[in-house]
């Protein structure tokens, strides 16, 4: 596993530790310091779901990507990275009172309410599971699982 994904999983298993605050003891250091700070915050677009983030969006949701909904899930919700806060896709762990700054998580639709359920997680593992998801207006959060039809 490399680096960035095991902080993700100590992460995941942990709501108090926060990825985002630098790699865990003894790994990392010096690693890809400044790379990709500030880019891709918010909204990844209408094609691509919140989740795909991890490197450049590309319809398939990777270990990483699912690591860090887990967090969500785990820390009882999300809310918006405020302005100094460093975050890959613009979202932070942990509940926040009162309004939030940006638009909900694309996993968070059942029922929208900045917190990833139960159900709202297991439908990105299916899209983890699966390989890959793409746009559809069928599906019950806007997306299909696997790879978009040719043709």
């Amino acid at each position: 596993m490399d680096d960035g994904a095991s902080v993700y999983v100590a992460a995941a298993l942990d709501p108090c530790v926060d990825p985002d605050s630098g790699p865990a003891e003894g790994e990392g250091e010096g690693e890809g310091e400044g790379e990709g700070e500030g880019e891709g915050e918010g909204t990844v677009g209408n094609e691509y779901h919140m989740g795909d983030w991890h490197g450049s969006p590309d319809n398939r949701i990777d270990l990483t990507e699912l690591l860090r909904l887990i967090q969500f899930y785990n820390s009882g919700g999300y809310r918006c990275a405020a302005g100094g806060e460093a975050s890959d896709e613009g979202f932070m762990p942990g509940a926040q009172e009162g309004p939030h700054a940006c638009g909900p998580h694309s996993a968070d639709y059942n029922p929208q309410d900045w917190t990833i359920g139960l159900s709202e997680l297991l439908r990105v593992i299916q899209f983890y599971n699966s390989g890959g998801y793409h746009r559809c207006v069928e599906g019950e959060d806007g997306f299909c699982p696997g790879p978009a039809p040719v043709g």
